[in-house]
C-alpha cells in the first residue's frame, strides 16, 4: 500500500494529540500536568489557567508551522539535477495575514499575562491580611520572619496555617534572588534595598491529597517544593524552598515549639585544659 504525503500529514495531526491525551493520566497520577504542579493557592490557580489557555494556541501554531514546513519541503523539493522550480512572486494578502496574526496573538498573550501578574502580586481589595511573613534571600538560603508571632524566624521552610491570607514581603541582603513555588504563586524577586510583595492562601481542603499530589504529606499537613529561580552565585543550587501548610492548631503548636527553642541558652564552650 502506497502512502501519499497527505496521508502522512493527516496521521501526524491525529497521532500527536492522541499521544498527549494518553499521557495525561500518567501526569495526573503524579499530581503534575504538562505545565507544572497542580495549584493550591488562588493566585497559583489563575497562573495555571492562564498557561493552559496560552498553551492551546501555542500548540496549534506550532503544529501548523511545522506541518506547513514539511509540506513545502516535500511538495516543492528539487526532483532532479535539471529540475527548475516555478518562480513564485509575493502575495500581499498572505504577507499581511502572517504578519498580523502573530502580532495579535502575542499582544493578547501579553495583555492577559500583565493583568494576571497584577492580581498575583497585589493584595485583593476584598481580602484581609491575617498574617505577615518577611521572606529574606541571602547567599545561599532563605529566612522567614513572623512579625505577628513575636518576631519568630525560621530557616529554609516556611510554615503557614491553612485558610489564612498571608501577605509576603520579599527582601535580599546581597544579590537578586527569586522565590518560586510553582504550586503556590508566580516567581517573586528578592532585591537588595527594595521590597516586593505577594500573597498566598492555602485551603484546608488541599491537605487531604496535598493538592492532587503536587505536594508531599508531613505529620501535620502538606509540603510544597520550589527553588530560587535567579542565578545568584556558586551556591545557587542549594537555595531550595519548602512551604508547609497545616491546620491552625498545629501551626500554633509549631510556633510555641520554635519560640521555646529560641529561648533556650546556647551551650557554653568547655574551657581549655590547663597545662602541667
Amino acid at each position: 500500500m502506497r502512502f501519499s504525503l497527505r496521508h502522512v500529514i493527516l496521521a501526524a495531526w491525529i497521532a500527536l494529540p492522541a499521544a498527549l491525551a494518553a499521557a495525561q493520566p500518567v501526569f495526573a497520577a503524579g499530581g503534575t500536568s504538562w505545565i507544572f504542579p497542580n495549584p493550591v493557592s488562588p493566585n497559583g490557580e489563575r497562573i495555571y489557567q492562564l498557561y493552559q489557555w496560552i498553551t492551546i494556541p501555542a500548540v496549534i501554531v506550532f503544529l501548523g508551522v511545522e506541518i506547513g514546513l514539511l509540506y513545502i519541503i516535500f511538495r516543492f523539493r528539487r526532483r532532479g539535477p535539471d529540475h527548475v522550480g516555478k518562480p513564485v512572486h509575493g502575495n500581499v494578502p498572505l504577507e499581511i495575514a502572517w504578519f498580523m496574526a502573530p502580532t495579535l496573538i502575542v499582544a493578547l498573550i501579553a495583555t492577559l499575562s500583565f493583568l494576571e501578574l497584577q492580581q498575583d502580586f497585589q493584595k485583593p481589595t476584598d481580602a484581609e491580611t491575617q498574617m505577615n511573613i518577611t521572606v529574606t534571600g541571602t547567599q545561599f538560603t532563605w529566612f522567614y520572619d513572623y512579625p505577628d508571632n513575636g518576631g519568630l524566624r525560621a530557616r529554609d521552610t516556611m510554615v503557614v496555617p491553612t485558610d489564612t491570607f498571608v501577605r509576603l514581603t520579599f527582601e535580599s541582603t546581597d544579590v537578586i534572588h527569586s522565590w518560586w513555588v510553582p504550586a503556590i504563586s508566580g516567581k517573586t524577586d528578592a532585591v537588595p534595598g527594595y521590597q516586593n510583595f505577594s500573597w498566598l492562601k492555602i485551603s484546608s481542603s488541599k491537605l487531604s491529597d496535598c493538592g492532587g499530589g503536587s505536594g508531599d504529606h508531613t505529620q501535620t499537613g502538606c509540603k510544597w517544593h520550589g527553588e530560587c529561580a535567579e542565578l545568584c552565585g556558586v551556591g545557587h543550587f542549594g537555595m531550595q524552598i519548602d512551604v508547609e501548610a497545616m491546620p491552625q492548631s498545629d501551626f500554633q503548636a509549631w510556633v510555641a515549639k520554635q519560640q521555646a527553642a529560641s529561648r533556650q541558652p546556647s551551650p557554653k564552650a568547655s574551657p581549655s585544659p590547663k597545662g602541667p
